[in-house]
């Protein structure tokens, strides 16, 4: 009972759904004629309808969502290529464009080649790491996770840079990266205030027009340096004087009347002078 129930459910809700004409009598055989002249007037979809389904070909915002995931995945892919080839054979492969996403060169901790782990890592005079042997810039850049996370995203994130580049650019926004001459470009200027009540730490002692600290302070330099000079003048006479006195007698004597007195002390050299610095000053 109950299946003819369903049936009858299924054939009411398959006669409102569809509507058919009657088809014209023709010959059985005629196939094509039979064909075309059955017609039948389908109602138009709507989402009222209890057994219609809109596929997802069908939104627009559907078909725009799996264009723009496509084309993410497809460049993802293009990078994740570019990490392997890049960590596996060609280090240039894996190195390009790596300048336009990070600021290089950049320390490292250790060599990424396995011959070169257990040695210090040297750079150049720019800060570019290069081969301890050679002096070239032979060796990786980067760490391999670094440059294989990197390259993954290089596609997404290059050509934004390239535009970010353009962008500044035509905003004449100065960009004096690589240029060595460039950090002498601009000049800034710090003005300081002359009263500076409220600010804390030393202030600054400056002069003002007819003031007179600064002709003491002039004549106070001049001073010091006058008995600088005086100071270095009796330093070099008292030397001169010491040489004089420390200078070893020549003797020219006869081979038979060498006498050699050991135990008999050096003479004094500033003997000389006790009585001279007695008597009268040396500097006057």
């Amino acid at each position: 009972m109950c299946c003819v129930y369903v049936k009858l459910l299924f054939l009411i809700l398959w006669i409102y759904s569809i509507e058919c004409d009657d088809f014209e009598k023709a010959e059985p055989l005629n196939k094509v004629r039979y064909r075309n002249s059955r017609t039948c007037k389908h109602r138009p979809y709507s989402a009222f309808e209890p057994f219609y389904r809109q596929s997802i070909l069908e939104s627009p915002v559907y078909l725009v969502f799996i264009v723009l995931l496509g084309i993410l995945f497809g460049l993802m892919f293009l990078g994740l290529l570019k990490g392997l080839l890049g960590m596996l054979g060609s280090k240039t492969v894996g190195e390009y464009g790596m300048g336009m996403l990070i600021d290089l060169p950049k320390p490292l901790d250790s060599y990424q080649e396995k011959e070169l782990r257990n040695r210090s890592v040297c750079y150049d005079v720019v800060g570019w790491p290069v081969h301890p042997d050679t002096g070239e810039r032979t060796v990786r850049m980067l760490p391999i996770q670094s440059e294989f996370c990197l390259n993954i995203i290089f596609f997404l994130a290059y050509p934004l840079a390239i535009l970010l580049k353009l962008c500044s650019l035509c905003c004449c926004i100065s960009d004096y990266k690589g240029e060595e001459d460039a950090c002498f470009r601009e000049v800034n200027v710090i003005k300081c205030k002359s009263s500076r009540k409220n600010a804390g730490g030393p202030q600054l002692d400056m002069y003002k027009e007819h003031d007179l600290r600064e002709a003491k302070d002039t004549n106070y330099v001049i001073n010091c340096m006058r008995q600088s000079q005086m100071s270095l003048g009796k330093f070099h006479q008292f030397s001169d004087i010491t040489s004089q006195a420390v200078r070893p007698q020549i003797l020219c004597v006869e081979p038979g009347d060498i006498s050699i007195r050991a135990n008999e002390p050096p003479p004094d050299p500033f003997e000389s002078l006790s009585g001279l610095t007695t008597k009268q000053p040396l500097i006057s």
